[in-house]
């Protein structure tokens, strides 16, 4: 969303050994897309993100990267989470390096060894009783960490993109003009709900590879898309990752699963648009974006085209809730 890969590779491995020493092993640790991991020593994880100055971030970057680490940090505190994020020598915990029409940050966390999870019918109540937790304590905690209305005020994460309608795509995409009028009106439906009720500090990324299994424990990975907003955003992100591994005969199982563990009043319809919201977003913007690149465009098309059962899926369920 708002972080950037950054390709200078030697600068990056100068900088790590000018942070830690020459005498480290450093490795590749997959990561999100805006973000690049190493492994220390076995023993850290060291993050790098790259900030562009036309970034709307740029300005509250810090702060943003702070109460990531304060979240993150107050759950492990109250041993909700084995994830922590740890401090420099000198005491601080973010590094930043200004770069060619940029910022360099650098954090670091605890290595945590074990395996990201598949979503079986033993897990799902698991998920859903941490969330429970994370939900708990972001509503009954008295931190309060500092807004960032360029992200904030999103009606929903992803949302910081220029959504167009693409009248040529009519052509290619079937039921194109449905799809977008879709998203208007899921929009204007989660909009409208957000405004109405308290946000709670959330996650907000809770898909597979964001969950590890480390020391028979179930442990969240990856703070960097927390924000405020409604608990029932952070189940639907949840509901949307839990879609990419299953398939549509086998979600509504595992979905009711989890809200019959999930022991917090919520609102379902609300989850599952959240769902459709994060499906249409990623499709409606890679749609128009990738136009001009024809092998990317071909990708798209067959991703939009396998994962269109799951949209009409959850648009047909929560119609029929209606």
């Amino acid at each position: 969303m708002f972080f950037q890969p950054f390709q200078n590779e030697i600068l990056i491995k100068n900088l790590l050994r000018e942070l830690y020493g020459e005498d480290i092993s450093l490795r590749p640790l997959s990561g999100g897309t805006e973000n690049l991991n190493y492994v220390m020593n076995e023993r850290v994880v060291v993050r790098i993100l790259y900030l562009p100055q036309t970034s709307p971030l740029f300005y509250e970057a810090k702060s943003y990267l702070k109460r990531e680490i304060q979240f993150v940090n107050a759950l492990y505190e109250e041993e909700l989470n084995d994830f922590a994020y740890l401090p420099f020598q000198d005491g601080e915990w973010i590094f930043s390096l200004n770069v060619n029409k940029g910022i360099l940050y650098v954090m670091q966390s605890v290595y945590l060894k074990g395996k990201t999870i598949s979503f079986e019918k033993n897990i799902i109540p698991q998920i859903a009783q941490k969330i429970v937790h994370f939900h708990d304590f972001s509503k009954e905690s008295c931190i309060e960490y500092q807004r960032i209305p360029v992200y904030d005020d999103l009606v929903s994460s992803l949302h910081i993109r220029l959504f167009s309608y693409e009248k040529e795509l009519e052509k290619d995409i079937s039921n194109y003009k449905n799809y977008w009028e879709l998203f208007q009106i899921n929009t204007s439906i989660l909009e409208k709900a957000k405004q109405a009720q308290p946000a709670l500090f959330i996650h907000n990324d809770l898909h597979a590879d964001n969950i590890l299994f480390h020391k028979g424990k179930l442990t969240i990975l990856d703070f960097g898309d927390a924000r405020y907003s409604l608990p029932e955003e952070d189940i639907g992100t949840f509901l949307w990752g839990l879609s990419l591994k299953t398939d549509v005969s086998s979600f509504p199982e595992l979905a009711n699963l989890f809200f019959s563990n999930y022991t917090r009043d919520i609102n379902p319809e609300l989850c599952y648009r959240f769902a459709l919201q994060r499906f249409l977003e990623i499709h409606l913007f890679y749609l128009v974006e990738n136009q001009k690149n024809s092998a990317l465009m071909k990708y798209q098309k067959v991703k939009f085209t396998k994962e269109k059962v799951m949209i009409d899926y959850l648009n047909h369920h929560i119609s029929f809730k209606n």
